[in-house]
């Protein structure tokens, strides 16, 4: 079982330490805002940021987040700027 400080809150999650973050956020966890793109980390669909700091999460394991601050653009509406970016998104679809 590993802990996953998801959006601000703890996510007890029943996965491998090797799972791609990605999966574990969208399957497991439930939250589908972070997309599935290249899966090579280069397209930039999966992007997260760990303790703010940008990441591609289909190439990063979730093992090497744990006790550290994942934020998804689910919860992007939590900050004023992200939610001007959020609702771009919204206004695109």
């Amino acid at each position: 079982m590993i802990t996953l400080k998801l959006n601000g809150q703890d996510h007890p999650l029943d996965v491998t330490e090797d799972m791609p973050l990605l999966w574990a956020i969208r399957d497991v966890a439930g939250y589908n805002g972070t997309k599935f793109g290249c899966g090579m980390g280069l397209c930039g669909a999966c992007t997260i940021h760990i303790e703010g700091a940008p990441a591609r999460s289909c190439i990063t394991p979730i093992g090497s987040v744990v006790g550290q601050n994942v934020t998804t653009i689910d919860n992007l509406q939590a900050d004023p700027v992200g939610k001007v970016v959020q609702q771009a998104w919204l206004d695109t679809a």
